[in-house]
């Protein structure tokens, strides 16, 4: 049973240009998630970016960190996506956004048990704030072939489902809940994204206290120093999330 992973990156951003690329322990974003996932049960990663010249440097370091490479439309995220599913036919695709560091290889490797195990009526396992994680900690685990199957069903007046990639299967009622472990403490006004320069602050601050074990600290290791550090979680409580509709 085939897994693969796909990243979607572009230095293009309303909110913070060049999010992906934002130091961290002296290496970029995308580096420090490269640390972060090496361990997951996927069998090949790659970097879905845009054909536009500001990601020929998104491409040099997708390259550099040994991932596949696929360029694509600029706002059809999906599209890129369906390319990479029609090269590689796999059974599951773990899809991770290049703004979320957070992210570990144990939390995927629990995501695709659970997609394994999804009833026949669901195509898609997701996680979030709200039930009870933070915003940009989980990935999304879905089958390839629905999403090939969605690209298809996605009305004209919707095309912003192209740009959240599994949001159309969320709202047909495909998406199953992660069922997350009993002793994984809930934070769901969290969060572990980078969208503004105040996320950045943020993350820069907690990777600063992670220390040089930034690469494998798991989720509840990560809470526990957290907690102490409140004045670490609050520098982006009060952004807001963009709705669906605005991409």
């Amino acid at each position: 049973m085939k897994n693969i992973g796909v990243i979607q990156a572009r230095m293009g951003s309303s909110r913070l240009y060049g999010k992906i690329l934002y130091p961290l322990h002296g290496l970029p974003l995308l580096a420090i998630l490269a640390q972060r996932i090496a361990d997951a049960d996927v069998d090949r990663w790659w970097l879905a970016t845009t054909g536009n010249r500001e990601d020929d440097l998104t491409v040099a370091w997708g390259n550099a960190l040994g991932w596949q490479v696929y360029r694509g439309n600029t706002t059809n995220v999906l599209s890129r996506f369906t390319a990479i599913i029609k090269k590689e036919r796999p059974k599951y695709v773990v899809r991770l956004t290049a703004d979320d560091p957070f992210t570990d290889s144990d939390v995927i490797n629990k995501m695709l048990k659970q997609a394994h195990e999804m009833p026949s009526d669901k195509s898609l396992l997701i996680a979030g704030s709200d039930n009870g994680l933070p915003l940009g900690y989980p990935p999304g685990v879905v089958l390839a072939e629905r999403l090939l199957e969605a690209e298809t069903e996605i009305p004209k007046n919707q095309s912003y489902h192209t740009s959240h990639v599994v949001s159309w299967l969320f709202t047909k009622n495909e998406h199953k809940r992660f069922v997350i472990p009993d002793d994984w403490p809930m934070r769901p006004n969290w969060r572990w994204t980078i969208d503004t320069m105040e996320d950045a602050k943020m993350v820069a601050a907690a990777f600063t206290l992670f220390g040089s074990e930034y690469s494998r600290l798991k989720y509840t290791d990560m809470v526990k120093r957290l907690d102490n550090r409140p004045d670490i979680t609050s520098i982006n409580a009060n952004i807001r999330q963009k709705s669906l509709e605005e991409g």
